[in-house]
């Protein structure tokens, strides 16, 4: 399962293919001259494995709280 965290993505164009093999991927603003990277973050949780895409621009401890929090509120969901 692939989680974006950060970006407005029906404003971005992937500028690279093949995401499962790389850390990261850039992404550029339609109409502007922005780009944006994503890193890749992994998590698993009961064998279930987690990919999360996290905008370059969010510190690690905001990410870590998003990815948290998110992965509380779907296992608090499945129970």
């Amino acid at each position: 399962m692939d989680i974006c965290i950060g970006g407005s993505w029906n404003r971005f164009k992937i500028l690279k293919n093949q995401l499962y093999d790389k850390k990261f991927f850039r992404v550029k603003i339609k109409g502007l001259n922005t780009v944006s990277i994503y890193q890749k973050r992994l998590a698993t949780i009961k064998r279930v494995k987690y990919i999360f895409w996290v905008l370059a621009d969010i510190n690690d401890t905001e990410a870590t709280k998003c990815i948290q929090s998110y992965l509380f509120k779907r296992e608090k969901l499945l129970i």
